[in-house]
């Protein structure tokens, strides 16, 4: 009760140091202001500069007001770096505003600038700006790009706060790949370099990512320790951006909790503070937050209306992972009102925009399935309007001759009538005839005028046909692609610009270099069988070719191949684009070989940790009736088993080391060793000392002592001294328990609650578990492997609960059986999903 009093106090404490931080603030705002009334020149630009940066997450838009006085005022002033710097200044606010493309515009005029002036750590900066608008938007190759060429150049120029930027950056997009380990370590390479550096403001961007980690890791306590951390500094510096993400956060924790009324609490303190600084951005997250609490107690209207206030300002920010959430979001909800309709709309928008953006990260295609699609469908537009326009061309060319004919005939007809009139009393049947014409005549006049209004009416639209066709021809000619028309045999009848461009040839320099036939200017084996395809199924085809241009630079495509049909269904015309993917493919191959090195290493490093378990003869030699089943996740583990025979005692232990991969099986290696000189060396033969002596020699080899922000690598374990002669066992657990079978009968021994390393609530001494052993008696020792692995129909943990069951029905068959049934389980219940952790359990009989 004491320790929730005391943090609501420093809570209320550190609430009155931020109004009392945002008043000086103001001052200093207010300062500035009246130095700028009588101030001239340089020092009026760098004054408004300071307020363009003052103001950037106070009110972007007064912050861009700012800067662009500063721009104008340089005009007379050739300071290049002053200009790069306000450049930079104007591009941030207008990512604050939402205005991607403007922000990208002056992040690219201030790259230019500082290219020109050879000013490497602003490169690295307008580098690094415009991967993160690149980021922000789904555009993920580009924004990776960028990184990779900020990180190298901070890296050349020594410049430890630019690398410390560039870490968190590519953090972040692992973290959008779902990659948490890989976050984790990116983030807390740059946390370092932060710490290192003082830099307060990064320190609490990088608490607030490592917590959001832990969140996705389920590790919420964690998670909140780094959220509080962050929100302590941004109070102090009056960063209300950092703070009020770090709220939002934390209210997510308390609604996954299921403290609803408290995260609300939270998410509408975090909303009042990105609404008071015009952070459009963290208004979108946090209204999809909100809405997340309303749904989940089922006031579904409610949700739906935050749900749209979020996608509304993420469509105008083009905000790309809140558009995500929130299109699943409002499927979700409006599922549950029974609006099937919308729920099916919403998540086709979801499933679409996710599988273009997910592609890319996955792929790194550069090319996006839409652009080709809008490709395709202006190739056939162009084909269809060109038709139609002939066709208008030869209507109105008939129609002149019709209407010409009849206005032709409509004259020497009203002459005839003329004479007819003089002659009427002579020619009474004649009168009677030139009336039936008369009416015949205005029958034709009539159907002349409304012809007339026709072609009037079909110039103009053809008038509108040829406008279109002009943007299209535009397209056509400044797309980067490479576009070839065909006739329905493949012979080329057209190709665009950006065919010249990527492969050098003109039209004609490609008919008599190559030939005229698509058959014979493809460098793909297979294109027969392509273009057959395309044509008798036909339906769009894609593939892949390496060819050589005309200056003999190998260019890797990916072709795609569609047939243009008429009203009949019949081809007419075929279309190939060609896109440029040469930088993937070499990409591919680097990576691939790359791959190639890292597993060739990891298969060695696999060789030397085997080489450290016991050997099966050791094993069999001290147990007669036995089951090791041991299951890497990677190609080596951070689980390991170990075996030692000290006199009479035979020491075995399990162990479950933090991490998996090359991590872990750095710390499996560091276990075994250190196990081998407690044991071996210090002849420690009691369960609890070995466990303690254990812990004491990790910290020291992991430099561990309880700071902040340092590393908590551990080991959970369970370890067994079984006395053989005596018929006497002891046990220690470090998290990991033992269980025992004996008549039928299932006892479960405790392990302690908390690791082998550094651990903030670690008691002094591990518990030693002393028990009489008998005849028959079967142990099952294990890591949390197996118990987490997630399956199922309902793709769930195992639990312990299922892996106890399990043990029961099983206990009484041979220990080689036992192994088989535990390992066909497993397999049957992962099915399709992957092994999340390095699984280990020995069992073994009495």
């Amino acid at each position: 009760m004491n320790n929730h009093l005391l943090k609501y106090c420093l809570f209320y404490i550190l609430l009155f140091l931020c109004y009392q931080s945002f008043a000086d603030k103001q001052a200093k705002i207010d300062s500035l202001q009246e130095q700028l009334k009588v101030s001239k020149d340089t020092l009026k630009i760098e004054i408004l500069n300071t307020l363009c940066v003052e103001y950037l997450f106070v009110s972007p838009s007064k912050s861009l007001e700012y800067c662009l006085q500063a721009l104008e005022l340089l005009k007379e002033i050739p300071d290049k770096r002053r200009k790069a710097k306000i450049l930079n200044n104007i591009g941030r606010a207008y990512i604050y505003s939402g205005n991607h493309e403007k922000s990208i515009e002056y992040f690219k005029k201030s790259l230019a600038i500082d290219k020109e002036i050879g000013f490497k750590e602003g490169i690295s900066i307008s580098y690094n700006n415009i991967g993160g608008v690149y980021s922000h938007i789904g555009k993920y190759s580009e924004a990776i790009e960028y990184y990779q060429k900020a990180l190298l150049l901070n890296e050349e120029v020594n410049n430890i706060q630019g690398e410390a930027f560039c870490y968190n950056n590519i953090g972040v997009m692992y973290f959008y790949w779902e990659k948490y380990e890989e976050a984790l370590e990116y983030y807390q390479k740059s946390l370092k370099i932060k710490l290192d550096i003082a830099d307060r403001a990064g320190i609490a961007n990088s608490y607030n990512n490592i917590g959001e980690v832990y969140y996705k890791l389920s590790e919420y306590n964690k998670a909140i320790d780094f959220y509080e951390k962050s929100i302590e500094i941004a109070k102090s510096i009056d960063d209300n951006n950092k703070l009020a993400t770090a709220l939002n956060f934390i209210g997510e924790i308390y609604q996954t909790w299921g403290k609803d009324e408290k995260a609300l609490e939270y998410f509408n303190k975090s909303l009042n503070i990105h609404e008071k600084i015009e952070d459009k951005r963290g208004i979108a997250i946090t209204n999809v937050s909100i809405g997340n609490a309303y749904k989940k107690n089922k006031k579904y209207n409610q949700a739906i209306k935050y749900y749209n206030i979020s996608l509304e300002i993420s469509k105008e920010i083009v905000f790309i992972q809140t558009i995500l959430d929130n299109y699943i979001n409002l499927s979700e909800a409006y599922s549950l009102i029974g609006n099937y309709k919308k729920s099916l709309d919403y998540y086709k928008q979801y499933a679409f925009l996710k599988d273009s953006v997910y592609n890319e990260k996955k792929h790194k295609q550069i090319t996006e399935i839409q652009t080709k699609y809008e490709t395709e469908k202006k190739e056939k537009e162009i084909e269809l309007l060109t038709k139609d326009k002939a066709l208008y061309q030869a209507e109105i060319k008939k129609q002149k001759i019709l209407m010409f004919s009849f206005i032709f005939g409509f004259i020497i007809i009203f002459i005839f009538s003329v004479l007819l009139y003089k002659q009427f009393s002579q020619k009474k049947k004649a009168n009677i005839l030139l009336s039936e014409q008369n009416a015949e005549i205005n029958k034709q006049k009539e159907e002349i005028l409304t012809q007339t209004d026709n072609i009037v009416q079909q110039a103009y639209l053809l008038e509108q046909v040829n406008i279109e066709l002009e943007k299209l021809s535009i397209v056509a000619s400044e797309t980067d692609n490479a576009v070839i028309i065909m006739d329905k045999k493949g012979n080329v009848e057209w190709i665009n610009e950006g065919f010249t461009r990527l492969y050098g040839y003109n039209y004609n320099q490609l008919i008599d270099k190559k030939g005229s036939n698509i058959i014979d200017i493809s460098s793909n084996s297979k294109i027969k069988e392509v273009l057959n395809d395309c044509i008798t199924k036909k339906h769009t085809t894609t593939y892949q070719t390496c060819a050589l241009s005309k200056t003999g630079y190998k260019i890797w495509s990916q072709t795609t191949l569609t047939p243009i049909l008429d009203n009949n269904k019949n081809v007419t015309k075929l279309v190939a684009i060609d896109t440029d993917i040469t930088k993937i493919k070499k990409a591919e191959e680097e990576i691939r070989m790359q791959r190639d090195e890292i597993t060739d290493s990891i298969l060695y490093a696999k060789r030397i940790q085997s080489a450290v378990l016991p050997p099966e003869e050791l094993v069999a030699k001290n147990l007669s009736d036995y089951f090791i089943l041991f299951k890497p996740r990677d190609i080596v583990s951070g689980d390991f088993y170990w075996m030692k025979k000290v006199d009479n005692y035979l020491i075995i232990t399990v162990a479950d080391c933090t991490g998996h991969g090359v991590p872990g099986a750095f710390m499996s290696m560091l276990g075994i060793a250190l196990l081998n000189d407690i044991v071996r060396y210090k002849e420690i033969t009691t369960a609890s000392q070995a466990l303690n002596e254990l812990r004491n020699q990790l910290k020291a080899a992991l430099r561990q002592s309880g700071k902040e922000g340092e590393a908590e690598d551990g080991i959970d374990m369970a370890l067994c001294v079984i006395d053989f002669e005596n018929m006497k066992m002891q046990f220690a657990g470090a998290m990991n328990p033992l269980y025992i079978i004996r008549n039928e009968k299932f006892t479960e021994l405790k392990a302690d609650k908390m690791p082998i390393g550094i651990y903030h609530t670690e008691k002094e001494s591990f518990t030693n578990h002393n028990i009489d052993i008998q005849n028959g008696d079967i142990f099952y020792l294990f890591s949390d492997g197996f118990i987490d692995q997630f399956g199922g129909i309902e793709n769930k943990r195992y639990t312990s609960k299922q892996f106890k069951n399990l043990l029961r029905e099983i206990h009484n068959k041979p220990m080689p059986e036992q192994k088989a049934i535990l390992h066909e389980t497993l397999t049957n219940w992962m099915g399709n999903e992957e092994q999340i952790d390095d699984i280990t359990v020995i069992g073994l009989k009495i």
